[in-house]
Order: C-alpha cells, then sequence, then structure tokens
C-alpha cells in the first residue's frame, strides 16, 4: 500500500508566509519611529501638565496661607521634583 496524495490541500505555502513575514516585517519598521514620536509627545504633554499643577498649588499655598513660596523644578528623567520652602508671613 502506497502513500495516497491529497491533492485538495488547502493551507498557505512557504512562499506566502515568507512574503506575509516580508510585508509585516516592512510595516513594522515604519510604524516603530513613528510610535516613539508618539510616546515622546504625550511624555511632554504629561510633564507640562504636572508642572502646572504644580505651579498652581504653590500658587493656592502661598494666597491661603500668606507665606512667600521659593518654587524649584528639577527635571530628571520622567518626573519632576517640586520643592516648596515656607518663608516669612507676608504683610
Amino acid at each position: 500500500m502506497g502513500w495516497m496524495i491529497n491533492s485538495n490541500v488547502k493551507g498557505f505555502g512557504l512562499a506566502e508566509q515568507i512574503i506575509t513575514l516580508a510585508v509585516l516585517a516592512v510595516l513594522t519598521a515604519i510604524a516603530i519611529p513613528a510610535f516613539h514620536r508618539m510616546m515622546m509627545g504625550h511624555e511632554l504633554r504629561a510633564a507640562q501638565t504636572d508642572y502646572i499643577a504644580a505651579l498652581q498649588h504653590a500658587r493656592n499655598l502661598a494666597v491661603n496661607e500668606q507665606v512667600r513660596i521659593t518654587f524649584f523644578a528639577q527635571a530628571a528623567m520622567a518626573y519632576i521634583a517640586v520643592v516648596m520652602i515656607r518663608g516669612a508671613k507676608v504683610g
């Protein structure tokens, strides 16, 4: 008894799979820089929002407590450190 060959085999051949992987690799190579730029823009907007919130907090503290506030912002990596020093009473 010999092997029977089924001519109705369905599926993808090696050539189709290689072409699909090549197209996927090209699309990925195009998408990575765009995704990186999008992430950098998002981080910049998040840092800007944090900075504005810290400034508003320092202003509110100065007004409510009637003290002089010195605002220091230090950017390190992806965060902003804020130190508020209370001074002498104003007025």
